[in-house]
């Protein structure tokens, strides 16, 4: 599966979501449960957008390498019973996007992972079987991975990792910690 892990704070979220979002052809669906089976769809970073990553930072990203509609499954028990959630293993394709901003850990501002990532195989309901993504699929994810990057600074932390250009400051100044494969890392500590 492609991934591309990145860390930020909430002013990099913000910042990449409008350069995602700016006539790029771009749509970004949230990662929660809806009311229906029609999900929503942004091209731009809007108030209710944002309220949406209060919720789940997690999205679906759609656009012309998108041949399908997106899949939506109704949930039938639980709490949730009742709402839809977009699949993102059929339909689409899309690729699955998470912006995690800071975290409080105790008592500490602490950078979390965000991956943008894709499935490798999708399920065809017309051929009924699994099949590989579409070439579309594989260009954008590069084309949002080097957007994303444009917003981060790589750095050596003991690997190369990407660091939003806002969460780099935090992070160098002492504000925060960085999670980096399980373990909290501070600047100059390594």
């Amino acid at each position: 599966m492609a991934d591309f892990a990145f860390y930020i704070n909430q002013k990099d979220r913000l910042v990449m979501l409008e350069s995602l979002l700016d006539g790029t052809g771009l749509l970004i669906s949230p990662r929660i449960n809806y009311p229906t089976d029609s999900p929503l769809f942004f091209n731009k970073a809007t108030a209710e957008l944002l309220r949406h990553f209060k919720i789940n930072p997690g999205c679906y990203v759609s656009g012309e390498f998108s041949t399908n509609p997106l899949h939506m499954t109704k949930m039938s028990k639980g709490s949730y019973a009742g709402t839809y959630v977009i699949t993102g293993d059929e339909g689409g394709p899309v690729m699955s996007l998470t912006l995690v901003e800071e975290q409080k850990v105790d008592g500490e501002d602490l950078l979390v992972p965000s991956h943008l990532t894709y499935q490798p195989h999708i399920w065809n309901e017309t051929q009924t079987n699994v099949v590989p993504q579409n070439d579309g699929l594989k260009e954008a994810f590069k084309r949002v991975r080097r957007i994303l990057m444009g917003h981060c600074k790589k750095m050596k932390l003991p690997s190369q990792t990407w660091v939003g250009h806002s969460a780099v400051g935090d992070f160098e100044s002492g504000q925060t910690w960085l999670l980096y494969k399980g373990k909290r890392i501070k600047s100059g500590s390594i």
